[in-house]
């Protein structure tokens, strides 16, 4: 599209071009080839990868150094990525057809809408608590719509669209651990750890139990019996101040996030598709070129994705609050469901080779 500025508001055409051509876009095609190509092996892009070549020269990259531990780990990382952007996609264009009206343009609510995710959902939530039945108006076609009442699949399809809109707030705002944050770090600088050597297990033992001898630097295998896995994926550390607690600046901590791609991708795939009701809604009487509504599932929700009880990461401090006083974020496990706070007694921590026995 081309266009002209005359004035300092959109022009009733321009709003009109404006959503015409935004929501002429696929993005769900975009989500499926995105996710698609996270989950298969990489295929040669044939010219593009040719004149990629030609492009560095002697600079290009030798691609048997790629590793396939490398590459899983890389596709981990992405999948996170992949799942975050979903979410906050779907948030901020529900947000954005909250509040624009009529005659003003999607495209442009969203693009000057609030900076901070947590304002939009908060808005969300304040409004979607005071007038639920909109949603619907939002995520169905008129034919579906009129069926509502009457219809258990299409009332059990809006339900579970909102399970999914809710969790893609959860994971922009999630308090326990800064998710938006390692987002954040990932996509600004790149600034966090990813790994695939490290693993977590909780051996339970009762108190007063010094069966564990690590004196020798050793410890046999047969003390990993019973021993329940924490994190056996995956992982990415990163490191961030969380936001203030009663209005006071916290300390720099360290947070552990376990990737699982599959599940990652799965859960982004949802959010895609509610992204891709609300769009297609929106567009049908905003662009000739809208794309085709496809019907929300009414499963799985995202506690069958990804259990209340299955871990999301870890966190611990690093530094005490600047302005003094104790710590009020203590360490912990963050499971999908509740926080678990944890002692690390950092006097008695040891290195130790597991051994045959």
């Amino acid at each position: 599209m081309i266009t002209e500025a005359t004035s300092i508001d959109p022009t009733p055409a321009q709003i009109a071009e404006l959503d015409d051509t935004f929501f002429g876009s696929d993005p769900l095609g975009y989500f499926r080839s995105r996710i698609q190509s996270l989950l298969h092996e990489p295929v040669d892009q044939g010219r593009d990868a040719e004149r990629f070549g030609t492009l560095l020269g002697e600079a290009a990259p030798d691609w048997a150094d790629v590793s396939d531990a490398g590459r899983q780990l890389q596709r981990a990382v992405d999948a996170f990525a992949v799942r975050h952007h979903a979410a906050e996609a779907v948030i901020r264009l529900l947000g954005a057809l909250n509040t624009a009206g009529p005659e003003s343009s999607v495209w442009i609510t969203i693009t000057e809408g609030p900076t901070r995710a947590v304002q939009v959902v908060e808005s969300i939530n304040t409004w979607l608590s005071s007038a639920p039945e909109q949603l619907s108006a939002l995520l169905l076609p008129a034919g579906l719509l009129a069926r509502l009442e009457d219809d258990d699949v299409v009332q059990l399809s809006v339900y579970n669209a909102w399970l999914w809109i809710e969790y893609a707030g959860k994971l922009l705002t999630w308090d326990d651990l800064d998710i938006n944050a390692a987002h954040n770090k990932v996509k600004h600088g790149l600034a966090v750890r990813a790994r695939d050597d490290e693993r977590i297990d909780f051996i339970p033992i009762a108190t007063g139990d010094d069966s564990i001898d690590v004196s020798g630097g050793t410890v046999p295998l047969s003390v990993m019996e019973g021993a329940i896995p924490i994190f056996d994926k995956p992982l990415v550390e990163y490191l961030s101040r969380p936001p203030k607690v009663d209005g006071h600046r916290q300390g720099l901590e360290v947070s552990t996030l376990q990737l699982d791609a599959p599940t990652l991708l799965a859960e982004a795939w949802m959010i895609a598709r509610v992204y891709a009701c609300l769009f297609a809604v929106a567009g049908a009487g905003r662009s000739e070129t809208a794309r085709e509504y496809e019907a929300f599932p009414g499963q799985p929700s995202p506690v069958a994705v990804f259990p209340m009880e299955a871990v999301v990461g870890m966190r611990h401090p690093v530094t005490l609050p600047p302005g003094g006083g104790q710590l009020t974020r203590t360490s912990g496990i963050a499971f999908n469901g509740r926080f678990v706070g944890t002692t690390f007694d950092m006097r008695s921590r040891a290195t130790v080779t597991v051994v045959e026995g």
